[in-house]
């Protein structure tokens, strides 16, 4: 059981907790990370949804105090170390933080609040608190993952279309179809 809780975004500041069986932990990190979009990206790229990236471990910003955060999978379970330090020398660890859950389990949750925070705030409301983008795209592929859709597979761009140098498209009308279905 993990549950995830988005409490507040404004100024610059997101304030949450994830809560399972065996911990609360609570956080409230500042503009100076992307908070929200580290974590997607660190929860696809463990997964192998998003190629090409290492992004396993990132940075929160309590200010002055800092969370270096580090998700890895084993088989089915996600394990995520949260180590806190008093400021960024990392010189005096606070705590040591371990979260273990099932990872489609966290995935489904983590969607779950993101949809909760983002009909709260919308998506242009999110940008203006946050001065960051909403990872949308990100969210989409979660929602792609839970829901077994397969809508945001890449279609591969041939050289003569992209002047030799290749590329990858996906396609507007299933990403539009997707946030349909999600917010009907």
């Amino acid at each position: 059981m993990i549950k995830i809780n988005f409490i507040t975004l404004e100024a610059g500041w997101i304030e949450g907790e994830i809560v399972t069986e065996e911990k609360n932990m609570y956080f409230d990190y500042s503009w100076i990370s992307n908070f929200l979009n580290d974590l997607l990206k660190a929860t696809l790229s463990i997964g192998g949804y998003i190629e090409g990236m290492n992004r396993e471990k990132f940075t929160a910003y309590w200010e002055p105090a800092i969370d270096d955060w580090l998700l890895y999978k084993n088989e089915n379970n996600l394990i995520i170390q949260i180590n806190c330090f008093e400021d960024e020398t990392r010189k005096k660890q606070i705590e040591t933080t371990k979260i273990q859950c099932d990872y489609i389990e966290f995935i489904k949750t983590l969607f779950d609040s993101l949809t909760k925070l983002i009909k709260r705030v919308g998506i242009y409301g999110y940008r203006t608190e946050w001065d960051e983008e909403f990872p949308l795209s990100l969210y989409l592929k979660l929602y792609d993952i839970i829901y077994d859709k397969n809508y945001l597979d890449l279609k591969e761009w041939s050289l003569e279309e992209t002047y030799c140098y290749g590329s990858h498209v996906s396609n507007i009308s299933n990403e539009l179809a997707l946030l349909n279905e999600i917010f009907k």
